[in-house]
Parts: structure tokens; sequence; C-alpha cells
């Protein structure tokens, strides 16, 4: 995720999107796609690719985090305390079950984020059109403005959130919202001066991650123009999926105030003792 500083208020804010500005009408008169001139290195830099890397906390970072919890030293001591006092085999008990509790949390957490990971990750060849002819590239070089043309035969992943600009699709939008029927999106267009949003125009979005089944284009016949056309709007962690995902990872944990309690009252005990 790519932040902007802003000198004004001294703190770091998320790029205002592309899409604030553009109107539908104007959507439609970008099918003829982007001009490899006009990427330019500072707005590569601004946007990233288009890629949702998940990455993986050390291993390390997370048996420190969880060995070192004030619960877990609590039981250290105790163990340490039961050694002394010659309750071995009890101490040992205690000390491995606890151990094994904590790994076996540590396992699960990372094959949890493993599993996001794995998820996250979308890269697809992609039929684009740049400086007014199709060439193929991969769906991480994929920026917003770009026009792609979807494949034949259906069963296409989206890589990235897109508007429809020519043709209908249907899609299958069950890893993002759970809904088993497929959805109709429709090209972007009943509205010619209003501008774009994603939260009210979603009959024209395809979001990303979502497989669209069919698609067709009635406007033309020729052969290389059949396909439905799509406008690239948000890549990579700015997608719906990208926003699903950092807030799957990003989620706070809950606090509650017998657990800051508890702690205090351990902090006493070992004082104590």
């Amino acid at each position: 995720m790519r932040y902007i500083y802003d000198p004004n208020t001294g703190t770091f804010k998320l790029p205002p999107p592309w899409t604030a500005t553009w109107t539908q009408q104007g959507m439609l008169q970008m099918e003829g796609g982007l001009r490899e001139d006009a990427l330019t290195p500072e707005w590569k830099i601004q946007e990233g690719n288009n890629y949702i890397n998940v990455p993986m906390v050390p291993i390390f970072e997370d048996l420190s985090r969880e060995l070192l919890n004030p619960n877990y030293i609590y039981i250290y001591l105790c163990c340490l305390l039961w050694f002394v006092d010659e309750y071995a085999v009890f101490a040992g008990i205690i000390l491995v079950t606890s151990l094994l509790g904590a790994f076996w949390d540590i396992y699960q957490r990372r094959a949890n984020r493993r599993h996001i990971k794995e998820m996250a990750k979308v890269s697809v060849a992609v039929r684009v059109r740049r400086d007014g002819g199709w060439k193929d590239v991969s769906s991480v070089e994929l920026m917003p403005g770009d026009v792609v043309q979807v494949p034949q035969g259906g069963g296409w992943k989206a890589p990235c959130d897109f508007v429809l600009v020519k043709g209908s699709a249907l899609v299958d939008e069950s890893s993002l919202t759970g809904e088993s029927i497929p959805v109709v999106k429709l090209k972007i267009g009943e509205h010619p001066h209003q501008l774009y949003n994603p939260d009210v125009d979603k009959k024209h979005t395809i979001y990303c991650g979502t497989t669209i089944i069919n698609s067709r284009n009635a406007e033309d016949s020729d052969l290389e123009e059949s396909s439905a056309l799509l406008l690239v709007v948000r890549i990579g962690w700015k997608t719906a999926k990208g926003n699903l995902i950092r807030s799957i990872l990003k989620t706070k944990e809950m606090e509650y105030s017998y657990e800051k309690e508890a702690q205090i009252f351990l902090g006493l005990l070992i004082i104590v003792g």
C-alpha cells in the first residue's frame, strides 16, 4: 500500500483515487486505452504494481510475541519454583503442555497467514490496449485507465477492479460476498455526466477475485472486438479484494478489562513471590 506525505499536516495519506474525477461518459471515451508514454515512473511509484503481497511475519517474531506473554512468564516462574521445591514431574508436565499449546497457536496463525497469502496472489496473462493496439502483458503491469479484453470461453478470474465499457458479463462473486447466484454486469453509461462511484455503480463494476462466467459484446461483429472490454479502475491493495484482505490482517484484537487486571495481579504475585 502506497502513502503520500502531506507537508501541510505532517502526515502520510492515501493518494486520491484516479476515478474521483471520472464521469461515466469519460470512461467510455477511454476505450482506446493508455499510451506508453503516459506511464511515467512517478505514476508507477504512486500506484505500485497490481499485486497484493501479504508479508509473512518472521518466525522469531511470532515466537517472542507468544512465549514472552505475561501469562507464560508467570508459568515459567511457577515452574521454576516447583522445580526448586522438588515438584519436578508436576512442573515438567505444566511447562511441556503450556509450550505445546503456544507452538500450536503459532502454527495455526502462520498457516492462516499463508492461506491468505495464496488467496491474495493473482497473476494472469491479459490482453491490453496500449497506443491503439493490442498486446499481451502480465496482470501485474496493469494500471488505472488500461483497457482489457475479456478472454473467450469464460472462467476468467479478474486480477483487479474493472468497469464494463463495452458488452455485458455474467460474474460469480461468491469469493467476495458468499452469494452463489451469478450477477449480471452491464456496460456503464446510463448517466453520462455522473461521477463514477464504485459503491453506487456496482452493476457496472467487476471486482478483483471474482470470476467472469460468460461475456459477450453484441456491438461489434469483428473477431478482435467481439469480446467485452473492461476499464481498469483500481489495482493492488486499492481493490475490493485488497480492502478485504487488509481488514482481515489488521483486525484489532479484543481487549477485555479482566485481562489487564489479571496482568496487574500476576505482576503483584511476582513481586510478592
